[in-house]
């Protein structure tokens, strides 16, 4: 049973989604479902801001979308380096649409959204705010499918409601409050650790390292970023803590050990842990043992 979270997790009120609100503004553009070269052309256009997102948070970060290898099934892909890795499962993909408008928030020109067989989004991808508007609009002409969604059919705006995966069945519950996530946290930020976050989804994972600079709580959804990564997770959703430990044989970015902030239906809301290098792993498992006592 996962190890849970004392009342001062809890949230008096109703638990919303992070959502993003519709915009009159943009025409919904619906673009052609050939995954691979869909991507590859906006590999091609350069920096982006990628989102991969669900119900009760999300991961942001910027650059090139990665040059990605596909399994033999052509469904599958993953691609990265330098701290960044993306995992796409496209058989959970249904639809994809782009939009020309500017963001009233990051000032982004536009921006492309996936969607799974749910309706659910769970993927975005934006140009960065000094981008050209008009080489997006004409991406997005390239792979227009159709007419724009007239209003009736489109699907809820931004219905960003995809839902995050299980928690890994190697990771073990470990007791903590929410003070301890944060102290830990801003212990990471105080020492300028490196460390490495990861999002799931059913359809994307996204994988990001940078150092933290900032943490804020704002309206209950904490906030972690530095380095132009954002994370961010609904902190009352957050039912307990699990760690999946690993030895010095593991992939790096699990050497130490990650962190899992967990749902309370066993869901893996974000996972935290070093950045890679042996050095980062040390140093992380430091910071592990001063905030949770016992753990060795």
């Amino acid at each position: 049973m996962l190890a849970r979270i004392p009342s001062t997790w809890r949230h008096t009120g109703p638990i919303r989604s992070v959502q993003v609100r519709a915009r009159p503004e943009g025409e919904r553009i619906p673009l052609l479902a050939d995954w691979p070269r869909l991507l590859d052309a906006i590999r091609d256009a350069g920096e982006v801001v990628l989102q991969v997102r669900h119900r009760y948070g999300r991961l942001i970060g910027c650059g090139q979308l990665p040059a990605l290898s596909w399994d033999a099934t052509g469904q599958n892909a993953r691609g990265g380096g330098d701290g960044h890795a993306l995992d796409l499962h496209t058989a959970r993909w249904a639809h994809a649409c782009g939009r020309v408008r500017t963001c009233a928030r990051c000032c982004s020109p536009g921006g492309i959204f996936i969607h799974d067989h749910g309706d659910a989004g769970f993927l975005q991808i934006c140009p960065p705010a000094r981008a050209s508007a008009t080489r997006w609009a004409h991406l997005l002409d390239e792979w227009r499918s159709g007419p724009p969604l007239p209003p009736a059919s489109r699907p809820p705006a931004a219905a960003f409601s995809a839902l995050p995966v299980a928690l890994p069945a190697s990771a073990r519950p470990l007791g903590g409050e929410a003070a301890t996530l944060l102290a830990l946290l801003q212990a990471v930020i105080d020492q300028k650790l490196a460390i490495g976050c990861a999002l799931e989804t059913a359809g994307a994972r996204q994988y990001r390292e940078f150092v933290p600079r900032h943490l804020a709580l704002e309206n209950g959804l904490l906030i972690l970023s530095g380095d132009g990564v954002v994370a961010q997770v609904i902190l009352p959703v957050i039912a307990g803590l699990a760690l999946d430990d690993a030895d010095d044989a593991a992939p790096a970015g699990r050497r130490g050990g990650v962190l899992h902030l967990v749902n309370a239906d066993g869901s893996s809301l974000l996972s935290v842990g070093p950045a890679s290098g042996p050095p980062a792993a040390t140093r992380w498992r430091t910071v592990l043992r001063s905030a949770f006592a016992g753990l060795r």
